[in-house]
């Protein structure tokens, strides 16, 4: 690990591990290296992975790959490292600009989360299972509230 004073071992390791899953999701380093306009040489790809090479990837061919795989692992990593997260913006449908449509589905999407959380508490066991459905109930709530600031920004 290269010695950056304000970057942690921890963190570290989750940029090269979300930077390996970059580029599996692109087909390796070799794919890699025909999709990036900047970077030709697939050693390189090799290299941004390797957890003992002070290297990490340039921003413009990072959002290269993210284009092409439609991964953002890499992001939300660095997101999380100084407190923020990703969110996908939701496709809206084209007629989908009445704020009271926007509200009611927002409502309904949390409500569905503490619904989710109710049930799974029920038996006084919150599994690993129960925490990936409410996880995904959350990404949902989320999404239904992004949009509802869609609608409110575009008035």
């Amino acid at each position: 690990m290269p010695d950056l004073a304000q970057i942690t071992v921890d963190d570290w390791s989750n940029l090269i591990a979300a930077t390996r899953h970059q580029i599996r999701a692109c087909g390796g380093h070799e794919a890699c290296a025909l999709i990036s306009n900047r970077i030709r040489r697939h050693q390189t790809f090799s290299d941004y992975k390797n957890p003992d090479k002070p290297t990490m990837m340039p921003i413009d061919v990072l959002a290269e790959l993210m284009r092409e795989s439609g991964d953002v692992r890499v992001v939300r990593t660095l997101a999380r490292m100084v407190g923020h997260e990703v969110v996908a913006l939701p496709k809206l449908p084209a007629n989908f600009a009445d704020l009271q449509i926007a509200m009611g589905r927002t409502s309904k999407e949390v409500g569905e989360v503490f619904t989710r959380i109710g049930e799974s508490l029920a038996d006084g066991t919150f599994d690993k299972g129960e925490r990936r459905a409410t996880t995904d109930e959350i990404n949902e709530a989320i999404g239904a509230l992004v949009a509802l600031r869609q609608v409110v920004e575009a008035g």
